[in-house]
């Protein structure tokens, strides 16, 4: 069986981007089991370019990410849009090669002044080939600033090897939440914070709690008379 050629590899990084009025950082990493897909179509106004070495090997497309819809009043029916303080978005960056992942690069970019512009990927990465005149780059993330991040360690890219056993991830849950999650040596998961933080350092606070203290814990044995 052949590959699909949408596919990018068969792993999976994904990286959450959190938006805010000052800029666009990395909010977290995830190692994925699943290949990458190439839309054929990119229609949002944002574009996400991923490359390898400078070669572009995936791009995804998205919508302002702070913009929210919401119901305007009963005397002015129909909808209002308003911007939020703070937006994360989900990229799947494919795997790179053992040896280079120095070379990721994510480039982020807003088409919304732009009045023509191509929509499949191909003719996007020309538009994105020539100097920005109508469009703006709003984050241009290197590498560098991927292996700064915490969560880096536990993709296990040191000498190309495979990812650690058992690990801890941190991730925003659907409520917006920030909450961590302790995997074992066959990935599952087997411990969580059992509640969300509303900040990302309210979260490492306590899980670094749990990596300083959890060994010296002592057991109660409940279920004992």
């Amino acid at each position: 069986m052949t590959a699909n050629p949408a596919w990018r590899g068969t792993r999976s990084i994904r990286v959450a981007l959190d938006f805010t009025a000052r800029g666009v950082k990395v909010g977290g990493l995830l190692l994925l089991d699943t290949p990458t897909v190439q839309r054929p179509v990119l229609t949002g106004t944002h574009i996400a370019q991923v490359l390898h070495d400078d070669v572009t090997v995936v791009m995804h497309d998205f919508d302002e990410p702070r913009m929210q819809r919401g119901s305007a009043g009963p005397k002015d029916p129909g909808h209002r849009y308003l911007l939020t303080d703070r937006a994360t978005v989900y990229l799947k960056v494919p795997v790179p090669e053992p040896g280079r992942e120095a070379g990721i690069r994510i480039r982020v970019v807003d088409l919304t002044e732009l009045t023509h512009r191509p929509v499949d990927p191909d003719g996007m990465g020309k538009l994105l080939e020539g100097k920005a005149v109508e469009w703006r780059v709003l984050a241009d993330i290197g590498s560098e600033q991927l292996r700064a991040h915490p969560d880096w360690a536990t993709l296990g890219f040191a000498g190309g090897q495979s990812p650690p056993a058992g690990h801890y991830a941190i991730y925003v849950d659907r409520a917006g939440k920030y909450r961590w999650r302790l995997h074992n040596d066959a990935g599952q998961n087997v411990a969580n914070s059992g509640q969300g933080f509303d900040s990302r350092a309210d979260c490492e606070a306590e899980l670094r709690w749990m990596r300083q203290r959890a060994s010296v814990v002592p057991i109660r044995s409940l279920d004992l008379e």
